[in-house]
């Protein structure tokens, strides 16, 4: 979800995760209900959904999703579902490019588990 015409996109998001044996799925547009079913593993239209244990994105993506997430997942259960989900299937999420605001931070923390790593 990052920009791969630099090179912390191309090492970051394709080559790491590569060099371990990883799966990189490159979307031909940021969806953030396509991104969500990613990261819960949950399928759309019945399209295959490989594991995801990395996300990489910029704040834009992480606003994006925040917003998403604020409108589709209402309920509690469904909350706690997203949050357990994502603190136990994925290993790592990652922010390029610039700094994450503060308060987008704790928010996505508090969604997902993640504390974001910047690269």
């Amino acid at each position: 979800a990052i920009s791969l015409y630099n090179p912390y996109g191309i090492i970051a998001s394709l080559m790491g995760p590569l060099s371990v044996g990883g799966r990189v799925v490159l979307l031909p547009q940021f969806d953030t209900l396509k991104v969500w079913s990613y990261l819960l593993g949950i399928q759309i239209n019945g399209e295959y959904v490989p594991r995801t244990n990395l996300f990489a994105g910029v704040p834009d993506h992480y606003d994006a999703l925040m917003k998403r997430y604020t409108e589709v997942f209402t309920d509690r259960k469904i909350k706690n579902y997203v949050y357990d989900t994502c603190s136990s299937r994925i290993n790592l999420m990652v922010n390029g490019v610039q700094c994450l605001d503060n308060g987008l931070h704790k928010e996505w923390t508090k969604i997902t588990g993640h504390t974001i790593a910047l690269y």
